[in-house]
C-alpha cells in the first residue's frame, strides 16, 4: 500500500483540479494548498509525529530487555504525561518570548531529550538508567512536545482564510494520523531490524538507540520546516489564542 500512495495520491490531486475547474466544490482546495508556507508546514507535521514510535520501541525495551512490568513500565513513561501538562501552560510565555520560533523550539526539546535517552540506554545497554537522569531525559520529550504540537497544528491552519479553515484543519489532522503510522512502521522497523530475530538486552538497546536517533533526525526535519514555513510572511505562527 505504501508503494502504489504516490500515485494513488498523484490520481486524486488530478481528480481534484478537474472536479474544480468544472465549478464544482473540491474536498481540497488547490488554491488553499498553494498559499505560502502552507506545504512547508504541512511537510513538518509529517515529519513531526513520528515521535509517536517512541512509546512504542520504549516500552518494548522495558519490558523485553529490562524486565519491567506493565506497570512499572507506565510509571516510567509518566514523566512525559507531566512535562505534556506542563507544556502548554507555558505556552503563553514562550511565545511572548520566541514568538514563531516555540514550534521548533519544542521540537528541538525533543531531540535533546531522545539524545540524552540514547545516551543513558548507550552508557548501560542491559540496566535501568539512574532514576533522575531518565526523568530528565523523557520529560524533555512531554515538554517540548507540550510546546510543539498545539503551536505547531495552529500555525499552519492560521495560514488559511476563515472559509478555508476547517479544509486545512482536516488536513493537518490527517497528516498527524499519517505520520504516526509511519512513525511506527518505518522506526519500528529500524528498532526490530536492529535488534535482530534473537534480541538480547544489549542488540535491543542498540535497537532502542538507533530508533531514538532517527526520531531525533526527523523532529530535527521538522523544526526546520516549521521554521521555513513561518518565514514566508503569510499567516502567524504560534499565534496566542485570542482571551
Amino acid at each position: 500500500m505504501l508503494i502504489a500512495t504516490p500515485a494513488a495520491a498523484l490520481g486524486f490531486w488530478r481528480y481534484e483540479k478537474t472536479f474544480s475547474r468544472r465549478g464544482g466544490v473540491p474536498l481540497v482546495s488547490i488554491d488553499l494548498v498553494r498559499m505560502p508556507g502552507l506545504m512547508s508546514g504541512l511537510a513538518g507535521v509529517l515529519f513531526f509525529y513520528v515521535v509517536s514510535a517512541f512509546f512504542l520501541v520504549f516500552s518494548v525495551y522495558l519490558q523485553s530487555a529490562l524486565g519491567l512490568d506493565p506497570l512499572a513500565t507506565g510509571l516510567v513513561f509518566l514523566p512525559f504525561g507531566v512535562g505534556f501538562f506542563i507544556g502548554p501552560l507555558t505556552t503563553p510565555l514562550a511565545i511572548r518570548l520566541f514568538g514563531n520560533w516555540v514550534p521548533a523550539i519544542g521540537m528541538l526539546l525533543e531531540v535533546a531529550g531522545c539524545l540524552y535517552l540514547a545516551a543513558l540506554v548507550a552508557g548501560a545497554p542491559a540496566q535501568m538508567p539512574a532514576e533522575f537522569p531518565l526523568i530528565v531525559a523523557v520529560g524533555l520529550l512531554g515538554f517540548g512536545q507540550g510546546w510543539a504540537l498545539p503551536t505547531l497544528v495552529r500555525s499552519v491552519i492560521d495560514r488559511a482564510p476563515v472559509s478555508g479553515s476547517g479544509m486545512i484543519a482536516g488536513i493537518t489532522n490527517s497528516a498527524l494520523q499519517i505520520s504516526a503510522a509511519l512513525g511506527v512502521a518505518v522506526i519500528g522497523g529500524v528498532f526490530f531490524s536492529v535488534a535482530g530475530t534473537s534480541p538480547s538486552a544489549r542488540s535491543m538497546a542498540k535497537g532502542l538507540i538507533a530508533a531514538m536517533l532517527c526520531i531525533g533526525a526527523s523532529l530535527t526535519v521538522a523544526a526546520i520546516l516549521s521554521v521555513v514555513a513561518s518565514r514566508s510572511g503569510v499567516g502567524v505562527a504560534a499565534r496566542p489564542a485570542p482571551n
